[in-house]
């Protein structure tokens, strides 16, 4: 069991450019989920076309020490392991290359504190600050609350989206439909 700040919400993929951007204002670390070599603080483009990149870690200068990577052997990387990390994990969401109708949420997560070895752990007080005014200037900026979903929230661009191409929230709310996807 863990404390948490939680937001999920929908953007469009364009989006990302000045999301992108938003982070390197706030001078904001990126980091990629897992990394084949040992393991370094890779500051990434989530824009970039170059490779398709679906999860991000968000850190800054002055955190970067408390990103804990672990290795999976079966696997042959490292990941950043988010519970104990000073990072905020953020999915992106969007289409995912096996299907261009269903557009995924996002999503920015963050621990504030974690249990380790049955003892409490709570993170670092300024960390913990930085990471909710990061969360909080996020959805001022990019962000409304969801007219379709009590638990979502949507950019502008994405809700003029769904409008123009009559998306639907599948049950779970975790997905936006087009009309005629083959669903599963």
């Amino acid at each position: 069991m863990s404390k948490s700040i939680q937001t999920n919400f929908f953007i469009l993929p364009y989006e990302l450019k000045s999301i992108d951007a938003f982070f390197k204002a706030n001078r904001c670390l990126l980091i990629k989920k897992d990394v084949p070599k040992e393991p370094a603080l890779l500051d990434i483009d989530i824009s970039s076309s170059k490779e398709k990149v679906l999860q991000v870690y968000i850190t800054k200068e002055q955190f970067k020490n408390n990103i804990h990577f672990k290795y999976l052997q079966s696997k042959d990387y490292y990941y950043v392991d988010v519970l104990s990390s000073h990072a905020i994990e953020f999915s992106l969401g969007g289409f995912y290359p096996f299907n261009d109708k269903e557009l995924n949420r996002s999503r920015l997560y963050v621990t504030t504190e974690f249990y380790e070895d049955r003892q409490l752990v709570k993170k670092n007080a300024d960390f913990v600050n930085w990471a909710r005014r990061v969360v909080r200037d996020f959805k001022k900026k990019f962000l409304i609350k969801s007219p379709i979903s009590l638990n979502n929230y949507l950019s502008e661009e994405c809700l003029k989206w769904i409008s123009a191409n009559d998306a639907k929230l599948e049950a779970g709310g975790q997905k936006l439909i087009l009309p005629g996807a083959n669903l599963k």
